[in-house]
């Protein structure tokens, strides 16, 4: 596969290391120290990245702002133009 001509030099230091991070040991986290960096980087764990709900039956729940926008936004259709009386 070829890639981009931006990628080229990553590439080549990629290959260069790659013996040397395939022998590389990571040592596990405890819980605490997972729990430190979810919520440090996940976007679960980010207040400033989730919207509360304010209508439907999640009302009261979290979720990212751009699916409380899609859930809470007008609808597309005019409801006096839609008749459900012959779909």
């Amino acid at each position: 596969m070829m890639y981009p001509e931006a990628m080229q030099a990553s590439i080549k230091r990629l290959e260069a290391t790659r013996k040397e991070r395939l022998g590389q040991k990571f040592p596990m986290r405890t819980a605490d120290e997972k729990k430190e960096l979810l919520q440090g980087f996940h976007p679960d764990y980010i207040g400033e990245s989730m919207a509360e709900l304010v209508l439907g039956p999640n009302k009261g729940n979290r979720t990212p702002h751009e699916l409380a926008k899609l859930l809470q936004a007008w609808p597309v259709v005019e409801p006096k133009e839609l008749s459900l009386d012959n779909p």
